[in-house]
């Protein structure tokens, strides 16, 4: 019995050690994955036979999606929006502050319009014509008079006039008032040339218009031009005028500056203010 069980075993241990050596001389195969089988893309006429029959067709797989490109993109159809009906305006929709705010600064404006073309039409301006040549000849003896005030004086007199232009240059110091009794006649003016000056001086009156109404000869530093007549032209009456004052090297006799400043001109007396 022992002899059998022996042989038993010992066949047993061939079997497994032939079982064992087979497995280690065969080469394992590794196992291949399942590759899908490539699916036929829908053609038109399957498109339009799955429609008919109510089965929608199978959506494309990403790569053949990526394939096909962008799909179009449709313009959605919205419908108009109707127009809202304009309501008419109400007076109590306006803003009446605004409104207000609006016509004041009209008026403002219409108002420094106004202004400035009322300064630039009464505005003087020395002409050339305004201002005379100088040639030498100066007033006759008869016709000036010598300054007797002191200098101090004289630039007080100077500095209360109203004077504009070449104010630094030279100072002058007349009547702002010219009062002639008649036509033809003089009336006194009093053009002071003050004698700290190095200049000769002549006056030249100017209506509004322009009209040059009288023009004196030269005036020498440190006399006074008494009396003066405008041109029989000027009518009766109160006239606003201009005194132009040109002042003129004594050697050279060129120009040096010119001022000028405001002059009432009336010819008559009170009693005979019309033409005759």
């Amino acid at each position: 019995m022992a002899n059998k069980h022996k042989k038993s075993d010992a066949a047993a241990n061939q079997k497994a050690a032939a079982a064992y050596m087979s497995k280690k001389t065969t080469p394992v195969q590794k196992a291949q994955p399942h590759k899908a089988a490539p699916q036929a893309e829908p053609t038109e006429e399957n498109k339009v036979e799955a429609v008919s029959a109510g089965v929608q067709p199978a959506e494309p797989m990403p790569q053949q999606a990526a394939q096909a490109g962008p799909k179009p993109v449709r313009k959605s159809k919205s419908k108009p929006r109707a127009k809202r009906k304009k309501e008419p305006l109400k007076l109590s929709d306006l803003r009446w502050d605004r409104i207000f705010a609006v016509v004041l600064v009209f008026c403002i404006l219409v108002a420094g319009v106004v202004a400035l073309a009322f300064w630039l039409s009464t505005r003087f301006t020395v002409k050339t014509e305004y201002v005379p040549e100088y040639r030498g000849t100066n007033c006759s003896a008869s016709e000036l008079y010598e300054i007797k005030e002191e200098a101090a004086e004289q630039s007080r007199l100077a500095a209360k006039m109203k004077r504009k232009g070449d104010v630094k240059l030279f100072e002058y110091y007349a009547a702002d008032e010219l009062i002639i009794p008649d036509k033809g006649e003089t009336g006194w003016l009093n053009l002071s040339n003050a004698f700290n000056n190095k200049y000769v001086l002549m006056a030249t009156i100017v209506d509004e218009a322009g009209n040059i109404c009288a023009r004196s000869r030269g005036v020498p530093a440190g006399y006074t031009l008494g009396e003066i007549g405008v041109d029989y032209m000027v009518p009766y009456g109160t006239h606003k005028m201009h005194l132009v004052v040109s002042a003129y090297d004594i050697k050279t006799r060129k120009l040096v500056g010119v001022q000028y400043s405001a002059l009432t001109v009336q010819i008559g007396t009170e009693e005979e203010m019309t033409d005759g």
